[in-house]
């Protein structure tokens, strides 16, 4: 990203302490609540230091977890459609916030991380979850947490 080193630093920072709080998590929904940390600390960034990159991931980040919300709401509504509590949810959005943090200086790796927070969110609607029981969509799952 072209960021100051501090504001990259800063972002780290903010990263590793929204992921402790995820992972001590004891709900789906106080998880969601803490990874909007990630999309608001960029937000803050932007005010300062404004990145084309930077605004992309905000977005992207944003509108993956107004998806997620929304499905959950629904679900928590008695509304049928997919459960994304049932595809291990949690552990897949840990992994990929830890992958995002560690794509902070690689454009590459960020992009594909973005794909993969896009992949998440379409599961979230009904035809990602069509997709997913035709075996045509899987999940993204990160095989390591950490670099």
């Amino acid at each position: 990203m072209l960021l100051s080193n501090e504001n990259k630093e800063r972002l780290q920072t903010e990263f590793e302490f929204i992921i402790k709080k995820m992972e001590e998590s004891q709900s789906t929904q106080q998880m969601l609540y803490y990874f909007t940390g990630t999309y608001t600390t960029m937000n803050r960034i932007l005010n300062f230091e404004f990145s084309e990159d930077l605004l992309f991931v905000h977005s992207i980040l944003e509108l993956f977890y107004k998806a997620a919300i929304e499905r959950i709401q629904l679900s928590n509504n008695g509304t049928t459609g997919p459960n994304i509590i049932n595809i291990d949810f949690n552990q897949a959005l840990i992994n990929l916030t830890i992958e995002m943090k560690n794509t902070i200086n690689s454009e590459k790796k960020r992009l594909n991380t973005l794909k993969k927070f896009i992949t998440l969110s379409y599961f979230c609607n009904g035809n990602g979850f069509y997709l997913k029981e035709k075996n045509m969509l899987k999940p993204p799952y990160i095989e390591t947490k950490n670099d």
